[in-house]
């Protein structure tokens, strides 16, 4: 399947995902990775969902440990491969229908090198604590309030 097509079939996916996460209530596991190089944080605007700035991250697969779905996450979704992770806390929410709670990690990298997937990410920049954007997730808030 193309890219493109994918792109095009991933906000489709997730209003279906929506009616059943109506339907079901589930509890979820996520988790978001507060990447630092130097004095920015890489912040990223999904292409589906709320399309706020937001903290990469992701869903836990069944049998998969926190810090392997990070790793993964933040892999697929930005070419970054992470080194050493320190967990930061969790928190729950109550997010589309999901009762969520998300394990929360910082790591260090020594490059801005960021090569996004162009389907869940349509963008992705290096922001100072100090010039966050406007139109950003609440969760950043809650992250940083760990650090």
């Amino acid at each position: 399947m193309s890219k493109h097509l994918k792109r095009c079939l991933l906000p489709v996916a997730f209003w279906i995902a929506r009616i059943w996460w109506f339907i079901r209530r589930p509890h979820t596991k996520g988790v978001k990775c507060l990447v630092t190089c130097d004095d920015a944080m890489l912040l990223v605007r999904l292409s589906y969902s709320h399309k706020l700035w937001s903290i990469p991250g992701g869903g836990v697969h069944t049998d998969e440990s926190d810090e392997a779905a990070i790793r993964r996450e933040i892999l697929e979704e930005t070419g970054i491969t992470l080194g050493t992770l320190r967990f930061v806390g969790s928190y729950t929410q109550e997010i589309e229908y999901k009762h969520d709670t998300v394990a929360c990690y910082h790591a260090q990298v020594t490059t801005r090198d960021v090569h996004i997937d162009g389907i869940e990410i349509s963008e992705a920049t290096w922001f100072r604590r100090d010039n966050l954007p406007t139109d950003r997730a609440t969760s950043i808030d809650r992250i940083l309030q760990m650090i």
